[in-house]
């Protein structure tokens, strides 16, 4: 026989060793315990003796007796009695197990393994017989297609009518018909209605069928997993492409539009100082000038919307903010609205004051159109530590954040309507709507670092929270308003307008001209280099657009400034690309105009810049 085996009294001296042990020879007049190794001895005396007073067949594990093996070895130890029945001696089978127990070792060791990549992975194992029509499940697919980890005996069946979503179970019985065709059910993902709480989840089910030696399906082996944060996700990146795809579409347009309505209101503007102008004449171009006004305001929601304005970001207190619009706010809401304001200390924000107060008047005329029988509105704001998984989908930087909360008890949103919210031009409400007032605060919230959510259902209120990041800094805050300018006579200093569309170029230069300003006019970039370079005395100040063909604003003005560097600069755009960051329109001697802007708008700006 391949095992060893040997006969020892019950002192463990050797009485007999197989021909297997035949290289033992000379241990004949040795104890057992002298050839074990130091550490196998308490386990084959505890072995020996438990045999002896039980009477009964004992186990014990050991390495090899030779030097340098690693051979390991299960030993039985069983009594052996004499005529009488009295134990006088024991007999020992040892057997070579090396290789089993390597591969029972490696079994669990592949088993751990497996473990901790289905636990990375939170991927859940199961079986179906098909003959027994049960499931074996392992506890993390109970959890991740029940919410529980209770063993529940179901059929496929009754699984699928139990638990998998209404809108999911024809999708689901087909690929498990087709799945006896071809062998492979999947991967197919569908929703489940959990049995404890009744969440619904995304889950992924891939498996394979098997057969039986005749070729019919035994059972189905397989693999679960929970999607659902990855489809959402997915949502999120599909909704940020289709608005930025709208934003450059809506900043394009903003900035056509611009052009045409810097002419017409300012055009319209002149025309208004004419002493005798005829009254009936002036209430026609008093409409006119209101309606580019207006239409203005539109174009600028569409840049905020596009995050394509040029802003003046600075340190704010939130509620310093939220204290001068109070008022307006009341207002705003009416009688039959009852406005609470519960707004944190040191809520600090780094934004262009004029984005916060849109932000937080249009998601108030939000709440306000969404009771139109009165209600309750509630303005709060808490600083809050956002984390990696509430960022990563939003593209934010985890860390602390402001997080300004509108909440109104009015009719709710409906889920189809949720879907759109942010878009421009959406909206539910088609009298006096443009749809633009949640699409702005989007825009403004992105452009500053941030997100905006929404939580609602119908019957039940909307609750608006934007998140912006906080400002730790404790430095004084600087004052938001700033003094209006007078526009004097421009006293005959040279100016220089670079503009290529020739109308709003024309405006522009009649209305320096009309402050007392000697105007040069150019075209594009190089014509007003070339003006420059022939003026002999001072270029104050250079008016320019930021986007012109051949040499573009920012590019004139960097030339401008290596001959004149003394020369003040106005930006003005439509529309501002990459060619103008915040920081050039922002650096001293330097100021930025949004088209369309009032002549007033322009002579203001160039009042304060010749002034320093």
């Amino acid at each position: 026989v391949p095992d060893y085996i040997s006969h020892v009294d019950l002192e463990g001296r050797l009485l007999f060793l197989n021909r297997s042990t035949q290289p033992f020879e000379q241990l004949r007049s040795l104890s057992l315990f002298d050839v074990l190794a130091e550490t196998d001895r308490a386990a084959a005396r505890q072995a020996m003796d438990r045999a002896i007073v039980t009477g009964e067949v004992q186990q014990y594990e050991s390495g090899d007796v030779r030097p340098g093996s690693v051979a390991r070895f299960i030993n039985h130890v069983a009594p052996v009695r004499d005529n009488n029945g009295v134990i006088r001696s024991l007999a020992l089978i040892s057997t070579d197990m090396t290789a089993q127990l390597t591969g029972l070792q490696q079994l669990r060791e592949s088993e751990a393994r497996l473990g901790v990549a289905l636990d990375a992975t939170n991927i859940g194992i199961w079986s179906y017989d098909l003959q027994l029509q049960r499931a074996f499940t392992d506890e993390r697919t109970r959890e991740i297609t029940s919410g529980s980890t209770e063993l529940v005996p179901q059929t496929i069946r009754q699984f699928i009518d139990d638990s998998v979503h209404a809108d999911d179970r024809a999708a689901v019985s087909e690929e498990l018909a087709r799945a006896f065709e071809t062998g492979r059910y999947g991967p197919l993902e569908n929703r489940v209605v959990w049995s404890r709480g009744g969440a619904t989840r995304w889950i992924s089910v891939a498996a394979r069928v098997l057969h039986d030696d005749d070729g019919k399906p035994q059972q189905l082996v397989g693999t679960v997993q929970d999607v659902t944060d990855r489809r959402a996700l997915e949502a999120r990146l599909i909704e940020a492409q289709k608005l930025e795809s709208i934003g450059r579409l809506a900043g394009g347009i903003a900035h056509d539009f611009n052009n045409m309505l810097m002419t017409i209101s300012s055009n319209a503007e002149l025309a208004l100082l004419a002493a005798s102008l005829d009254p009936d004449l002036r209430t026609h171009i008093e409409e006119i000038r209101l309606a580019g006004e207006r239409s203005a305001a539109l174009t600028r929601q569409l840049l905020a919307f596009a995050r394509k304005q040029v802003v003046a970001p600075r340190l704010v207190e939130l509620g310093d903010v939220v204290e001068r619009l109070v008022a307006l706010l009341a207002r705003l809401l009416g009688e039959d609205i009852e406005l609470e304001v519960d707004i944190a200390e040191r809520c600090r924000l780094r934004i262009d004051p004029s984005q916060l107060e849109q932000v937080l008047l249009n998601l108030v005329t939000n709440a306000r159109d969404a009771m139109p029988d009165g209600g309750a509105l509630s303005l709060s704001a808490r600083c809050v530590m956002l984390d990696e998984r509430f960022c990563r989908p939003r593209q934010l930087q985890a860390g602390m954040y402001v997080a300004i909360t509108v909440e109104d008890s009015g009719v709710g949103i409906a889920p189809a309507t949720l879907e759109h919210i942010f878009e421009p031009f959406f909206s539910t409400n088609e009298v006096d709507n443009t749809g633009l007032g949640l699409a702005t605060c989007h825009g403004i919230a992105k452009q500053n670092g941030g997100c905006i959510e929404v939580e609602s259902a119908l019957g039940e209120g909307s609750t608006f929270t934007v998140y912006l990041p906080r400002v730790a800094t404790v430095d004084q805050l600087p004052a938001i308003s700033e003094p209006a300018l007078d526009s004097s006579s421009g006293g005959g200093m040279t100016l220089l307008v670079a503009e290529d569309e020739r109308l709003v170029r024309r405006v522009v230069a009649r209305t320096l001209r009309a402050a007392g300003y000697t105007v040069l006019e150019a075209e594009d970039g190089a014509t007003a280099l070339k003006l420059a370079a022939e003026l002999e005395g001072e270029l104050a100040l250079l008016v320019t657009d930021v986007v012109m063909p051949g040499i573009s604003g920012p590019q004139l003005v960097e030339r401008l400034h290596a001959v004149r560097p003394d020369t003040r600069v106005v930006y003005m755009s439509g529309h501002v690309r990459r060619e103008l960051s915040s920081d050039e329109a922002n650096a001293p001697g330097v100021r930025f105009l949004q088209k369309p802007f009032m002549p007033q708008q322009l002579l203001e700006v160039i009042k304060e810049l010749l002034a320093r």
